[in-house]
């Protein structure tokens, strides 16, 4: 049961995961589902200041404008110069291929997603360090780096099970775990660094909820409705509840990072690296 004093602060965050877990999904829409929900956001940003009784959740209305402004910077100039340098870096790195073009759109994208948990943070003048580069204890980095180097292993059988060539595997592997570990990162931070933490308070099974329903739908509708499908919503919701109850078990987002990097790993390696380089 949440206290009274404590409702307006859940409205919030209800109401900023909702309107974050949209501006996301809706960023690889097609363009005028984009400008509709940009639309809606400035309407109710208007409507909170107009509205005296609204005037008051200033919190709300901050994280709000946040979301808004990134989500606007994601279609300008900027962004797109931003995301050219960054291509340009990973095609000097590792060449100049379909595969190394999607992982470059990535992990550029990923600076704004990890952008919009850390503004939100010095907003409510809280700690970064407490959320998001805390050591934890000992014992999650040591589980953390055994889960990584298993997960790679099965990753590297399973794509020379499928037909991969050795040399490509190779040649192949610092883009994976570069793809793997940004990857990782940007969503940790977002999801367990900030909703996460920002949930708790609510009550533990309140927190794991908002971790299965928004990691689950942010891969549900990723690429404009063509994501994972309902599918994915179950298995990435699951997967969001093991990576909250780890960030809480070892207070660190240290392990679950690595676990994560570990999974994207084998989602690269041994899954889409057999459908670009199929069995001769």
């Amino acid at each position: 049961m949440i206290e009274a004093l404590n409702f307006k602060k859940y409205a919030e965050w209800v109401l900023i995961l909702i309107l974050g877990c949209l501006a996301f999904s809706t960023s690889s829409f097609p363009p005028i589902y984009q400008y509709i929900y940009i639309g809606f956001i400035f309407s109710f940003l208007i409507i909170c200041r107009i509205v005296p009784s609204l005037r008051r959740y200033k919190n709300v209305l901050n994280a709000i404008f946040v979301v808004v402004l990134i989500y606007i910077l994601y279609s300008t100039y900027i962004y797109k110069s931003i995301a050219s340098f960054g291509k340009k870096i990973f095609f000097s790195i590792f060449g100049t291929n379909e595969m190394v073009e999607n992982v470059a759109q990535n992990s550029v994208f990923g600076i704004f997603w990890i952008t919009l948990p850390i503004i939100l943070i010095l907003l409510q003048k809280d700690s970064l360090k407490e959320l998001f580069i805390k050591q934890g204890k000992k014992i999650g980095w040591i589980v953390g780096f055994s889960l990584v180097f298993i997960l790679i292993v099965i990753s590297l059988l399973m794509a020379f099970n499928k037909g991969v060539q050795l040399k490509i595997i190779i040649t192949l592997f610092p883009l994976g775990i570069t793809y793997a570990f940004i990857n990782a990162v940007k969503e940790e931070i977002l999801f367990r660094g900030l909703i996460f933490s920002r949930t708790l308070p609510f009550g533990f099974i309140f927190s794991l909820i908002c971790q299965f329903f928004m990691f689950g739908l942010i891969h549900m509708l990723y690429g404009g409705g063509e994501g994972m499908g309902f599918a994915g919503l179950i298995l990435t919701g699951i997967l969001g509840v093991i990576l909250a109850l780890m960030t809480k078990k070892f207070d660190s987002l240290v392990s679950p990072i690595l676990l994560h990097t570990g999974l994207d790993f084998l989602l690269f390696m041994g899954v889409l690296v057999p459908k670009f380089y199929p069995r001769l």
